[in-house]
């Protein structure tokens, strides 16, 4: 596990419960009290009196799926074994050029040189 896999595993550890205290929260706090259980015209009349609670919950639940997306990235990152094996070669003239970082690419053998 190199540096950018640990990197990727801290910031999964870090951003995962904060995401599920996050949602915990907002619902708990901001939806809930204005939802009525089968009761949608009641629901609505609270829904346009709170509408500044409601739009707390909608940035909450924006800022959960943005929690997602790098969730989801910080899981490839740490499953993927050539992510951390591969970099770019600085010393070549061509930056798209891309060389063996380690000796564990063996997936990609025929690329290395």
């Amino acid at each position: 596990m190199d540096r950018s896999q640990r990197f990727a595993a801290l910031l999964f550890a870090i951003t995962f419960p904060l995401a599920i205290v996050l949602m915990m929260v907002a619902f708990t706090r901001f939806l809930a009290p204005i939802l009525v259980w089968n009761q949608d015209a009641e629901t609505a009349r609270n829904l346009i009196a709170h509408a500044h609670t409601y739009r707390i919950f909608i940035v909450a639940s924006c800022l959960n799926g943005l929690a997602g997306v790098v969730l989801l990235t910080a899981l490839y990152v740490t499953s993927d074994p050539s992510i951390g094996a591969w970099h770019c070669s600085r010393r070549s003239p061509d930056w798209f050029t891309w060389r063996c970082g380690s000796s564990r690419c063996s997936a990609h053998s025929a690329l290395c040189a």
